[in-house]
């Protein structure tokens, strides 16, 4: 059973690329008995943190990450252990879930809690691993510490060969956020793989087993579907081979859950599309948790190879390289641009349909209600459908979530739900599929809302012709704002509160004034002029607005506001891009201005 006690400490070990060594043909035999995974005698766990502790000061990361015993090995004597170090993010007491580290755990009567640490860093560390030969080990430790069985170290390619390999979307469902657990930590904080094999590796997580979609088209190359879950003496992965690219390269998808990979993709040769259900993750082989490690290689002879730089199509920085911000600001080298989590727009190749059987075309609603029925289908199977609606014009609004009884739905749905206006008006469904996949509407029909629902409640922060108001919330919901002219204030920080700084999400703008927006300061200068202090985007409003994330200043952006008359002649909001400003100066707008006028 694997151990996850919460501890401090960091440590930097040095391996190199692990798992199992298999020939191209895909696998299906059983998994051999189970090895290690015992329980953890406390005074090894604490023997740890006492040896990692005297080496606080020599580790990258030590105020960062910690380590504890995730599983051991026993040698065949039963004298030391093997042990597996899941790395910890100390902030949050939580286990990475990555590729562990490695140390050794000596039997030592003479020490006080009965053992000795051994780490790849102390002088005796060949010694005491020749205590666990490769025939005794796990398989994909076999491979984690000594190599693949005859397969030539130059057979697994290089990976600065220089050449960028583009195409790629992140492996689960468009519009879904997954973490990035490590990158470039795997061999420069926890040191669980070489940087010639792990350069380009990624591993993703979200602490469950969440599906996986392809992330490049291909053909299936090499399998393993049949490591129990939770294993620690194998690991399930799929290989896709992708003959698109010149050398011809194999993406790894690796951890993976017992079966999980379908059927028809456990067949050599097999086509897979990007953005195809292949499976699920897990925490099979040489992990520390449920996650996903993805990596792109060109070696044809084993699953394993040397990662080669790659980039995601969706992942809008550095290139389309992920990075965490610890892995950024501690090594700008590799990276400066940074996010801990990252939005998928990899969009499945199968979503779910679904049909609408009543109401029928044309169906008058005189009442509150309308029942609304259907079937849905997937691939994979539904986990949740969505009544939605809309006006001639309007934007979709979710009315309801009708229970699901197989393939079938059926729901009493209010029809004032978002506020719909009486008229010619849409109902559709949407699909939510077992791979995360979120279908376009389906099963449009048109029918007549004739019932006259209550009025909304009156906004708590109508605005004066005189003002303006700011919400935390689209369409004018949230907290809110009043702001009112002023020929010398500009509105920021606390200004705003209870919304908060960089949360206005909608405006409402009174009849008599405009608001003059931006991302960034701004100030008055001595001739109260308005000038912007740094580069930052402009947006002026002269009429309200329910949603800003579709303009130009974008949604929860908002860093200062001036509200001035609407008299105010138009070319003196070019003030803004100028340190100092000559009266009536004549108004040149650059690509960063914009103005929205009624």
């Amino acid at each position: 059973m694997k151990n996850i006690n919460l501890i401090t400490g960091a440590i930097l070990i040095a391996v190199i690329a692990w798992l199992i060594v298999i020939t191209p043909q895909l696998s299906s035999a059983a998994p051999a008995p189970p090895q290690g995974g015992v329980e953890v005698d406390p005074a090894l766990e604490q023997s740890l943190q006492e040896k990692l502790t005297g080496y606080q000061s020599k580790l990258t990361g030590a105020d960062e990450i910690g380590f504890t015993i995730d599983n051991q090995i026993p040698s065949a004597d039963g004298l030391s252990a093997l042990l597996w170090l899941a790395p910890v993010d100390k902030a949050t007491d939580e286990i990475i879930a990555t590729e562990p580290a490695l140390a050794i755990g000596i039997k030592d009567d003479s020490k006080a809690l009965g053992w000795q640490i051994i780490l790849q860093s102390d002088p005796q560390w060949g010694e005491e691993l020749a205590r666990f030969p490769r025939e005794v080990l796990p398989e994909d430790m076999q491979n984690f510490l000594y190599g693949p069985k005859d397969v030539a170290e130059s057979a697994l390619d290089s990976t600065l060969a220089g050449t960028v390999y583009r195409g790629y979307k992140l492996p689960w469902a468009a519009n879904v956020s997954k973490r990035l657990s490590g990158s470039i930590g795997h061999f420069l904080i926890y040191k669980s793989c070489s940087e010639t094999s792990c350069r380009y590796a990624y591993d993703f997580a979200d602490g469950t087993m969440f599906p996986l979609l392809a992330a490049k088209g291909g053909d299936v190359w090499m399998a393993k579907w049949d490591c129990p879950n939770f294993a620690t003496y194998c690991s399930n992965y799929l290989v896709i081979r992708d003959q698109s690219t010149t050398p011809t390269t194999y993406q790894l998808y690796l951890h993976m859950a017992f079966e999980s990979i379908p059927t028809e993709l456990r067949v050599k040769g097999a086509s897979v599309m990007q953005g195809q259900y292949i499976g699920n993750v897990d925490d099979t082989g040489y992990s520390s948790g449920h996650h996903l490690h993805f990596h792109v290689h060109t070696n044809s002879t084993w699953y394993w190879g040397n990662s080669v730089d790659i980039s995601f199509d969706d992942v809008p920085i550095n290139d389309g390289e992920p990075r965490t911000c610890y892995e950024a600001s501690s090594w700008p080298g590799y990276g400066t641009e940074c996010a801990n989590s990252y939005i998928s727009n990899n969009v499945g190749t199968n979503p779910g349909t679904a049909t609408i059987t009543a109401p029928a075309n044309a169906t008058v609603i005189t009442t509150s209600t309308v029942k609304v029925t259907g079937t849905t289908a997937d691939d994979r199977g539904v986990v949740k459908v969505q009544v939605i609606g809309r006006n001639m014009g309007g934007d979709w609004v979710v009315m309801g979530e009708p229970a699901l009884t197989g393939s079938s739905y059926a729901a009493d749905i209010n029809v004032c739900t978002g506020n719909l206006t009486n008229g010619l008006m849409d109902l559709a469904v949407r699909v939510f599929d077992y791979e995360g996949n979120i279908s376009v509407p389906q099963g449009v029909r048109s029918i007549v809302k004739s019932f006259n629902c209550a009025p909304p409640p009156p906004a708590a922060c109508t605005p004066t012709a005189d003002q303006i108001t700011v919400y935390s919330e689209p369409n004018y919901l949230g907290v809110c704002k009043k702001l009112s002219v002023s020929s010398s204030s500009v509105y920021s920080g606390s200004s705003f509160s209870p919304v908060g700084i960089t949360d206005i999400a909608s405006i409402q703008v009174g009849a008599n004034v405009r608001a003059i927006t931006s991302d960034a300061a701004m100030t008055y200068n001595t001739s109260s002029y308005p000038v912007i202090s740094g580069k930052g985007r402009i947006q002026g409003f002269e009429k309200s607005d329910p949603n800003l994330s579709d303009d130009p200043i974008g949604s929860d952006t908002i860093a200062s506001i001036i509200v001035q008359p609407k008299s105010m002649p138009v070319a003196e909001i070019d003030a803004f891009t100028f340190p100092v400003m000559t009266q009536w100066k004549p108004a040149t707008f650059t690509t960063q201005d914009s103005l929205g006028m009624a």
